[in-house]
């Protein structure tokens, strides 16, 4: 192990191995479920979508590194991936085939055609890297309505009297996936040497906070009393994305990105105890 590895945080172990994100993936999964009133959910769904959320991070950050390995936002991960290459691989062989065999014998196909909406999202977001580099904007709203569908699923698994087709549209899921593009889009360009473009995205992205704080607002205002705290923890979380932002200039990026995912799912925490 090199003395670069050596000198990395504890803390920043738990970003580099992607729990992060599936533990944001697990707290909107709750409020989901609070949302439509369900009393018992099955353990099962919640699982699976943890794990899908983690093979689906690790492929995305492995092929980034892969592809941009340049950047710098990307660069400082690439270290630990190569030096873990094999029981990262390990672990996410051993994570694909738990998905195949939660699947089939668990869940059953009725819950595979639910998430097949966000794997062929995510799929389609991956599969043509060189389209996405001059589409990267494309690429990350892909990816966020991959992950606002995924949080939905398991909810949408125990309703009997709703469409699956109607999850695509469902209006909190919009809101959550404009939540996550934004951050998603400030992670990107906190990495990049600030040209003339993402100094323009950097500017606006407090405009984009901003709309979708007033937004969630106004629609908590006209939503029924199920769905007023799911908009309320997403005003929330653009109220931290916006304070985020204000931190990249004084601490160290690093830090900053290991915050984000944590800064996601907080919000969602707070309206799973506090407001429901």
């Amino acid at each position: 192990m090199n003395t670069n590895q050596r000198n990395k945080p504890w803390w920043l172990l738990f970003h580099l191995l992607g729990l992060d994100a599936p533990l944001a993936a697990l707290a909107w999964a709750l409020v989901y479920v609070h949302v439509f009133s369900i009393i018992d959910i099955p353990n099962e769904p919640i699982f699976l979508l943890c794990i899908a959320v983690w093979v689906f991070l690790l492929i995305t950050r492995l092929i980034d590194i892969s592809i941009r390995k340049d950047i710098p936002a990307i660069s400082w991960k690439a270290s630990f991936f190569h030096a873990h290459l094999f029981p990262l691989c390990l672990l996410l062989l051993c994570a694909l085939l738990a998905i195949f065999w939660m699947s089939f014998f668990y869940v059953g196909r009725y819950f595979l055609s639910l998430i097949l909406p966000p794997f062929l999202l995510w799929l389609f977001s991956v599969s043509l890297p060189c389209m996405w580099r001059h589409f990267s904007n494309a690429q990350i709203l892909l990816q966020s309505w991959a992950f606002a569908l995924s949080c939905s699923a398991p909810a949408w698994f125990c309703l009997i009297y709703q469409s699956p087709a109607g999850m695509l549209s469902f209006p909190p899921t919009l809101a959550l996936t404009v939540l996550i593009f934004l951050f998603l889009l400030g992670r990107r360009d906190s990495g990049r040497e600030l040209n003339e473009r993402c100094a323009f995205l950097h500017a606006a992205l407090p405009i984009g906070i901003f709309l979708l704080l007033i937004y969630c607002i106004a629609a908590a205002w006209l939503a029924g009393a199920s769905e007023k705290p799911f908009y309320y923890a997403i005003a929330m979380g653009a109220a931290f994305l916006q304070i985020l932002d204000r931190l990249r200039l004084l601490l160290p990026m690093a830090l900053i990105t290991t915050l984000g995912w944590l800064l996601i799912a907080l919000p969602a925490f707070f309206s799973h105890l506090f407001f429901i």
